[in-house]
């Protein structure tokens, strides 16, 4: 059986490890051990020299992480990358284990919108930036527990992660910072909107910024966005004539 180290044990590092736990030989190491239960906590070390190395951790500290995990990590370890943007993270992971196989993908769901299995769910592989033979595996395994495998290059998610998560975050954390908050009058419109806050309310103030500060097309849809808002709201100021 294969070993799978996890480098990060926040929310999703959890869930990857729900999701193997009887599928692989599971190792997690997190800063703070009293997070990582005493069946699978490992050291940092240990870690890094498993089969397979899957990094659950907010794209900011990178640079300070990667460099740490080369100088454990076997020579043939796997990396495995499920951040929620995928251009800057391949780049770094490149810069910091180039010698070590890559597959860059992104799981497009999380532990609040998985309680009944991941099966069904979409798991994106970008090909352009991944090892091939390692691309392959992951796919082949990701199929194996009913995921939805979706290839794509780096920039092309980005791109459309821009739209699907980026401005989505965005709107909802502006919601979400102005208090709106259920009342009386209720629709099932206004609903919705509610149940997009909750789930903003449940992210990390790191996957907000991964989201939002490592995706290089984020900034010019959130303007887009904006200058939008801004542009209906000065026509409804100027046709205010009821």
């Amino acid at each position: 059986m294969k070993s799978v180290g996890i480098v990060g044990y926040g929310d999703f590092g959890t869930l990857v490890a729900n999701v193997l736990a009887d599928k692989a030989v599971i190792k997690a190491y997190s800063r703070d051990s009293s997070k990582v239960p005493e069946r699978i906590r490992a050291t940092f070390e240990v870690v890094c020299a498993c089969d397979y190395v899957v990094l659950t951790i907010p794209l900011g500290v990178y640079d300070t992480v990667l460099p740490e995990v080369a100088k454990h990590i076997g020579p043939n370890t796997v990396v495995i990358d499920v951040c929620s943007v995928k251009v800057r993270p391949a780049e770094r992971i490149k810069k910091h284990l180039p010698n070590n196989p890559l597959a860059a993908t992104h799981p497009l769901f999380g532990p609040q919108t998985v309680q009944d299995g991941v099966a069904g769910h979409v798991f994106v592989l970008c090909d352009d930036v991944s090892d091939a033979s390692a691309a392959n595996d992951v796919e082949e395994f990701a199929s194996s527990l009913g995921l939805t495998v979706v290839r794509m290059t780096a920039d092309e998610h980005d791109k459309q992660m821009a739209q699907v998560h980026a401005l989505t975050f965005f709107v909802a954390r502006t919601l979400l910072n102005m208090g709106v908050s259920d009342v009386p009058l209720h629709t099932p419109s206004f609903g919705k909107l509610l149940g997009l806050i909750e789930l903003e309310r449940s992210h990390t103030q790191d996957l907000f910024e991964t989201i939002q500060l490592g995706n290089p097309h984020a900034a010019k849809i959130r303007q887009a966005f904006l200058d939008e808002a801004t542009k209906i709201a000065d026509q409804l100021v100027n046709e205010d004539t009821l």
